[in-house]
């Protein structure tokens, strides 16, 4: 299951890749894109994180990771040589994200979600989404 899903992240990762670059030179190896992650936790650290950390991720950067647990901070300091924050909000000051990855708890997505598509960032959100079929369409039209 977790090779399959780094398959689809990669894929998934790619796929935004070419919309958010579809401006730029077509050489996309050169280009990696810069990702800010939210959670280091269990999904933060052991899905997302492992994938952003493999040898062969040769598609994005983690410039930024936003955690409330200052242990888990640490670890992803350490882990990506990156910017830490205690807060999601603080991203948005920052102007050099492509994509931020949403792996906070469950119950924060849909409003982290929302703010950070309000505020002009593109976001993979994990599972679940959202409680209702509703919710999940204001994230589409805010998107």
């Amino acid at each position: 299951l977790l090779y399959n899903n780094y398959i689809w992240k990669a894929a998934t990762i790619r796929n935004l890749k070419d919309k958010i670059f579809e401006f730029a030179e077509r050489d996309f190896l050169a280009i990696k894109m810069r990702v800010a992650l939210i959670g280091y936790g269990r999904s933060g650290w052991r899905i997302h994180g492992a994938f952003f950390k493999k040898e062969d991720n040769d598609i994005c950067d983690v410039i930024a990771v936003v955690e409330y647990d200052p242990a888990r901070q640490a670890a992803a300091k350490a882990d990506f040589c990156c910017d830490t924050y205690s807060d999601y909000k603080e991203l948005f000051r920052r102007d050099d994200i492509n994509l931020v990855v949403s792996a906070c708890y469950s119950n924060e997505h849909y409003a982290v979600a929302l703010d950070l598509l309000n505020h002009g960032h593109n976001v993979l959100n994990e599972k679940l989404l959202c409680k209702t079929p509703q919710l999940a369409q204001g994230l589409i039209d805010a998107a």
